[in-house]
């Protein structure tokens, strides 16, 4: 019960309510994520408006992080650098969300302009969070999920040249941060960025 234990910290030292939000936003954020992918099968299931859900769960996680955020600020680089990345990876899920829809209007693609905004955002994020971890020995998984965020961006802009370099810099921040998922997050990328290269 994620609720129950911000309610008993509420008030206490800022560190425990920073760790307790930044669990409740990550497994609020994996929710998002889960909905994304698997929207195919939830409606394949009868399962109503998974994307909807998502959107929802998107918002969630975006005001625990946002919440993240300011108690950071209270505490120190490496604290104010993980909430960074956070909510950069959320921009780059809501940027891959938003490109699921197709809202025209007098303007053109109005969703296609909210994704590249959410883009934006995820980019001056992670400019963000490698700031603070310049020169810090503590923070190599940051600055190899800030890679793999680059990656994933640059993929799905169809610059596969940069794409691969960043993929290969958050392979190798990842072993030197010994994080076996980021490694498999990072390989999985590379395998799509492979595939749709050679499709073009």
């Amino acid at each position: 019960e994620f609720r129950s234990a911000l309610a008993v910290l509420e008030g206490g030292a800022a560190a425990d309510l920073y760790r307790a939000r930044l669990n409740f936003g990550n497994y609020l954020a994996s929710q998002t994520v889960d909905r994304l992918n698997n929207q195919a099968f939830r409606l394949a299931a009868g399962v109503p408006n998974p994307v909807s859900t998502s959107l929802v769960f998107w918002g969630m996680a975006r005001d625990e992080y946002t919440a993240v955020a300011l108690l950071a600020e209270t505490l120190g680089p490496s604290e104010q650098a993980v909430s960074a990345v956070n909510l950069a990876r959320l921009h780059v899920v809501l940027a891959d969300l938003l490109r699921t829809f197709r809202i025209e209007g007098d303007g053109g693609d109005f969703a296609g302009e909210c994704a590249n905004a959410a883009t934006t955002d995820a980019g001056e994020l992670c400019d963000r969070a490698e700031k603070l971890t310049d020169g810090r020995k503590d923070s190599l998984l940051v600055r190899a999920l800030c890679a793999e965020l680059r990656s994933h961006l640059s993929y799905r802009a169809g610059r596969w040249d940069d794409a691969r370099r960043e993929a290969t810099q958050a392979r190798d921040g990842y072993v030197l941060a010994g994080s076996l998922p980021g490694l498999e997050s990072a390989y999985r990328l590379t395998g799509l960025i492979e595939r749709d290269a050679k499709a073009e």
